[in-house]
């Protein structure tokens, strides 16, 4: 049961991600849609398991890769690159997210632990 309800989180997360990814190359540069890759990674760590720390990792890794490809379309589009700060930021934040996430699910296995005689 955890792990269809784990498969079914991570397709949801996975479609989050393409429509973020989608919508960050169609917006013009100056607009910072970087910052919506924090959704997927927040969402899945609130609702995933306390043990799953690695695949919140690797949703922050694919989240920075979509972030820094997105970027690189939008640097093409608008070589003045006034956008570097924004996506340096949501970077940033997308990585902070994946720690508060990590400390939450550290918490979790600790209460879990506790509670177990």
């Amino acid at each position: 049961m955890e792990t269809a309800r784990h498969w079914r989180l991570s397709l949801l997360v996975a479609i989050q991600l393409l429509l973020i990814f989608v919508s960050d190359v169609l917006t013009p540069g100056g607009i910072a849609m970087g910052f919506l890759y924090v959704i997927p990674v927040i969402w899945f760590g609130v609702w995933s398991s306390p043990h799953a720390i690695v695949p919140a990792a690797v949703i922050s890794a694919v989240s920075t890769l979509l972030a820094v490809a997105g970027f690189a379309v939008t640097i093409v589009e608008d070589p003045a690159g006034g956008n570097a700060m924004n996506g340096v930021l949501a970077i940033v934040a997308l990585w902070l997210s994946l720690l508060a996430i990590l400390m939450r699910k550290a918490a979790e296995q600790e209460r879990l632990q506790r509670s177990r005689p």
